[in-house]
């Protein structure tokens, strides 16, 4: 099992199959059912890079997108992080290897 820095974890930059990018792995109905789960279930999208490592990662788009601005999580990360608070660690999602 691999270990979770504490806090919330957001990929540094978009990954190169970034769900918000020309590259995504799924098409546009997939991705827009993604997204609708997210926001009926108040929660974000996790970096499918970071999942196959075993680790839950904010996707970078998500988190910088309105979808992010929308769910609980993203918004209390960045709430306590302009307070000054140290709770968002970034993790280079393309840069991890499967656990």
């Amino acid at each position: 099992m691999s270990k979770q820095t504490p806090g919330f974890t957001v990929a540094a930059n978009k990954c190169s199959d970034c769900l918000f990018s020309a590259n995504k792995i799924v098409d546009n109905t997939r991705r827009n059912n993604i997204l609708q789960h997210c926001l009926e279930n108040d929660t974000y999208f996790e970096c499918h890079k970071g999942t196959i490592a075993g680790l839950h990662i904010c996707c970078r788009g998500f988190y910088n997108s309105t979808y992010g601005d929308s769910v609980t999580p993203v918004q209390l990360a960045k709430r306590l992080t302009i307070m000054g608070y140290d709770v968002v660690t970034l993790v280079n999602a393309d840069n991890l290897q499967e656990r």
